[in-house]
Formats: C-alpha cells, structure tokens, sequence
C-alpha cells in the first residue's frame, strides 16, 4: 500500500493525516455519544434533527455562490483576500434570502414544524458557510491544523450542549441548537487566527484589483460550479427529506442516523483527502500527472474502506441493536444495504477535485445534473413503494451513478493533463 503513494508529495500525505486527524477524533467524540444522544431523544427527535441537517448541509455548499471555492485558485494573496470578501457579501445575501424560504419549508411536508425551527435554518446556514470560507481560506495558506482544531471544537461543545440541556429539555430543538452551538464557538476560534480586520484593510484600500475584474474573472464558480454543488448536495441530501416527506419523522430520525453511520469513512478520510487532493491540483507539477495520481488514489481508497464495508455487512445488524437500543432496532437492516452506496461513494467522491478546474466545471455540472435528474426519477416511482424496497433500489442507483462519475472524473484529469 505504501507504493501507491510513492508519487505524491510529502505534504500531500501529512497535511491529509492533519485534517484525517481532526476529522477523526470529532468524528469519533460524535460516534462514542450517539449511544447517549439515541437514549436520551426518540428516533422522531432525531428525524426532525436529521431534516434539519440535511436541509443545512444541501444549501451551505452554495451559500457563498462557490466563490470561496475560487479563494485556492487565486494566483496571489491580495486576489485571493478580495475573493474572500466577495464570498462573505454573496453568503451573507444568500442567507437572507434564505430565511424566507425556512419558512416556506412547513409547507412542503406532511407534518408542521416548529416556527422557530424554520428560523434556525438561517442562522445555522450562515455560521456553517462562515466556517467553509475560513477553512479553505486556512487551506490555501496550508494551515490545516486550524481547519482540524475548529473540526473537534464542533464537536466537544455540540455534544456538551445536547447531553446536558437535555436534563432541562429533551426535544428536537436541542439537537438543533447544540449543532448551531458548535459551529459557533468554531467559527470563533477561526476569527481570532484570521485578523480579519488587516485584510479588510488590504483589500480595500490598498489593492490594485478591482472587486469586478475579481467576480468576472471567476465568473464560472457562481454560474456554473454554484449550480452543480448545489445538484450535488441536495442529491446527497434529498434521500432524508424524501423518507421525512413519505414515510414518517420516525422513519426518517432511524434512516437518517443510518445515511450518517455508514457515511462516517467519508467523514473521517475522505473529505480530508479531497481538501489536501484539491490543494495539490492547483500545482502545475501535479496537473501534468493528473491522471495517474487518481487512479492511484481511487486504489488506496478502495483499499482503506473494504475492511468497513465487511464488518457492516456481516456484523452490523446485531451490533447496532446493542449500541444504540431497542428503539432503533431496525438501523442495521438498513446499514447492510446502504453500506454498498457508502463504499461507491468514499472511493470516487474525494477525486472530484479534479472537475473543479476552469476547464472541467461544466463536465462536472453536467455529471451532478444527470445525478439529481436520475435521483429524482426513482425517488418519485419509489414514493409509494415499501421501504425495503426504496432502500434496494436506492443503493443499486448509488453504485451505478458513482461508476459514472468515476469515468467523468478520469476523463476530467486526461483533459487537465492535455492542457498543460
């Protein structure tokens, strides 16, 4: 296995296993107490925290219109600090608008939120996009222990939060605010290592660039690349709101705690690879070999998730019933299935770094396009279906998307690598 990384760069390696490092001992606080959090709050809290989630994690990628997505390709620091700028104008707009549309959310399902639900909704959009522009920010300087630090600081105070207040209120509207809590004391921590004030400064006084040369420039981000996270997004996400919308808040909180359980290798590898994988393909030297280096990178993917996929399939249904209780009893007949999904996904996802080039953007929103398009079409001819069958059907659908996005994504670096 160590031959495979034999041509990467040194940094590449280590600033993965500093934001890998992070990512791990958040995610694993996280992990240790969801056998607390599943016998304190009901498997309809958890469906009403899981919608809530799903709704955040579907529009946060877009909130800032993708332009601090452009903040690691800027060719300068003084570019890339007014980059930064336009992304917190576009995010603090975006959330705005946003809130009307929490409110429109009732509406849409079968059961009503809590008014002051819908609010956070906001609230909770604008703290996580804050955090995403200061943490590739941090990237671009190659700070990552700052992106690793605020990453378990989420955690420790999101899960303080939820187990303690819960001795005064155990509803759904806890979840909710210690996640909003977290993010908050995260993005705190950031500001203080960012000295936003000084770069203000810089950026507008004493830059030579104008902020529209800047938005032109990078005019691709929120015309193109905004529009195909946002397909990307709301089709990892959609599959919570469905079962939320057709099947029950109950269903959904057993569901959604399942869509977490076997998507935590992505949480703990593999985003912190597509974050370092991503910095490095912004280098020349890197973009000549493009295409080698994903290959080799699916392999030690691939490699790193098999041992998960076989201790879920053959263990897990017993196991879960242990850890988490009675009431969720059903989480493993899930997980067995959705596991499979979970495997397409980690081995292909961290690669799609290389569809975020100038020249590739549009092949990757044609990819994400076809993706929700597909989602949608077997969502809607499942809406009246058993749940065991949409869980089937749903998984096989994973595997043979992401296969296509692999080929895009191969064909991606072979482009990248013909025009250097």
């Amino acid at each position: 296995m160590l031959g495979l990384f034999s041509n990467f760069r040194e940094g590449f390696v280590k600033n993965s296993f500093i934001l890998s490092g992070g990512t791990l001992i958040s995610q694993t606080l996280i992990i240790l107490t969801l056998p607390i959090i599943t016998r304190i709050y009901s498997p309809e809290y958890y469906g009403v925290y899981a919608t809530f989630l799903a709704v955040i994690a579907s529009f946060s990628s877009v909130a800032a219109l993708r332009f601090d997505m452009a903040i690691m390709q800027a060719r300068h620091n003084t570019e890339a600090n007014y980059i930064f700028l336009i992304s917190l104008i576009s995010l603090i707009i975006f959330s705005l608008l946003s809130l009307l549309i929490s409110f429109s959310i009732n509406g849409f399902f079968s059961f009503n939120l809590p008014i002051h639900i819908p609010l956070f909704f906001a609230i909770g959009l604008i703290i996580v996009g804050l955090n995403q522009s200061f943490n590739i920010y941090f990237s671009r300087q190659e700070k990552f222990y700052l992106t690793s630090i605020s990453k378990i600081l989420i955690s420790i105070f999101m899960i303080l939060f939820q187990i303690i207040i819960s001795f005064l209120f155990d509803n759904s509207l806890v979840l909710i605010l210690g996640f909003i809590f977290g993010n908050l004391i995260a993005f705190i921590y950031l500001s203080l290592n960012f000295n936003l004030n000084k770069k203000l400064k810089i950026v507008l006084f004493h830059s030579k660039l104008k902020m529209k040369h800047i938005i032109i420039k990078y005019k691709d981000f929120p015309a193109y690349s905004s529009f195909g996270s946002l397909m990307d997004s709301l089709s990892l996400n959609l599959p919570v709101i469905y079962v939320a919308y057709f099947y029950s808040l109950e269903v959904a909180g057993i569901f959604g705690l399942a869509y977490r359980l076997i998507n935590i290798p992505i949480s703990f590898v593999g985003q912190s690879i597509s974050q370092v994988f991503y910095r490095n393909t912004v280098d020349f030297e890197n973009k000549i070999k493009s295409f080698e280096l994903v290959v080799k990178l699916f392999f030690v993917l691939f490699i790193i998730f098999l041992p998960f996929l076989l201790i879920i399939f053959f263990l897990g249904e017993r196991f879960f019933q242990i850890i988490f209780g009675n009431d969720w009893s059903s989480l493993g007949d899930i997980t067995k299935y959705l596991i499979f999904a979970a495997f397409a996904r980690f081995c292909v996802s961290p690669l799609s770094p290389i569809l975020l080039s100038l020249g590739n953007i549009k092949l990757g929103v044609s990819w994400q396009t076809i993706y929700l398009i597909s989602l949608s079409t077997v969502l809607y001819f499942l809406s009246h279906s058993d749940f065991s069958l949409f869980i089937i059907i749903f998984t096989i659908h994973e595997i043979v998307l992401y296969f296509l996005y692999l080929i895009f994504i191969l064909f991606g670096a072979m482009r990248l690598q013909r025009t250097m």
